[in-house]
């Protein structure tokens, strides 16, 4: 039995047992092939390194070989459909930073006013149809990326869902009408986190483990930034009709740096979450 262990322990290998007879060692794709040749089952007994008992093959961290390869087939690689959420992302995040640095540009130019220090009026008048110009334009770019954003980031909630319900039945945020709630929860704000939580928990479940305090505090964070940019930018809208005064544009322009600073943090928090998600539906029923 010393040399089984030693076997086991450098190798990584695993017994079972047929016909009441130990077999081994095989690797885990050994162990796949054979479930999926019939010649083991999920009550066979295997054993490795580290484990106190033999046990049946339902029972140990490499349940994943269970899933059927119909299943199997039937789930998307999540790599392209997450490279271009994540480009999207990245470019409302250069967006949010550049309305930033025009806002921070109003802010100097109010303060400069307020300040009884003003510049001339040609320079103020230049500086201000500057600015508005580059402000016009840069709302025309975000609202024109608002539907490239939808329509990559329903996709990418589609196919992990997918995903999530191919290696567990009990997962139920798969049909596109989840999707369409999750980027829209108008109705129900909590939706998002119970489909995000829901579809971690699957795939965790597929490797044999169960959702840990590290992915819980991930979907927990992304939750709260992302709700409360999107409650920021509400509230920015609303504000949006207090311009007419100085001081109206000045506590508006200071809003929206702050609004926007949300939205960054939200769009790093999306890009770790599914980043980590897509890593756990690639490495299914891999070694």
């Amino acid at each position: 039995m010393s040399s089984l262990v030693v076997c086991g322990l450098f190798c990584g290998m695993w017994y079972y047992v047929k016909d009441n007879k130990r077999k081994g060692p095989v690797s885990k794709s050994a162990l796949r092939v054979l479930y999926q040749n019939g010649e083991i089952d999920k009550d066979t007994l295997v054993w490795r390194s580290g484990q106190k008992t033999w046990e049946p093959l339902a029972n140990t961290s490499v349940r994943s070989i269970l899933l059927k390869s119909s299943v199997r087939d039937n789930m998307y690689h999540m790599q392209r459909p997450t490279v271009y959420f994540r480009v999207c992302i990245f470019a409302v995040m250069a967006l949010l930073g550049i309305k930033i640095y025009l806002s921070a540009d109003y802010i100097n130019l109010l303060l400069s006013i307020i300040s009884d220090t003003p510049p001339t009026d040609i320079q103020a008048e230049i500086a201000y149809s500057e600015l508005n110009s580059l402000n016009r334009i840069l709302k025309l770019i975000a609202i024109l990326s608002v539907l490239p954003l939808l329509r990559i980031g329903y996709k990418w909630i589609k196919t992990a869902s997918v995903n999530a319900l191919a290696v567990d039945k009990s997962f139920m945020y798969a049909s596109p009408i989840s999707a369409y709630g999750f980027l829209l929860p108008i109705i129900n704000l909590v939706l998002p986190l119970k489909v995000m939580v829901a579809i971690v928990e699957s795939t965790l479940k597929a490797h044999g483990k169960r959702i840990g305090s590290f992915d819980l505090c991930i979907i927990s964070v992304w939750y709260a930034i992302s709700l409360m940019a999107l409650l920021a930018f509400l509230i920015y809208i609303l504000l949006s009709a207090t311009r007419d005064s100085e001081d109206g544009l000045f506590a508006f322009e200071l809003f929206s740096v702050c609004t926007c600073a949300l939205g960054i943090f939200a769009g790093l928090m999306w890009i770790i979450l599914i980043s980590r998600i897509e890593m756990l539906q690639n490495s299914v029923d891999k070694d």
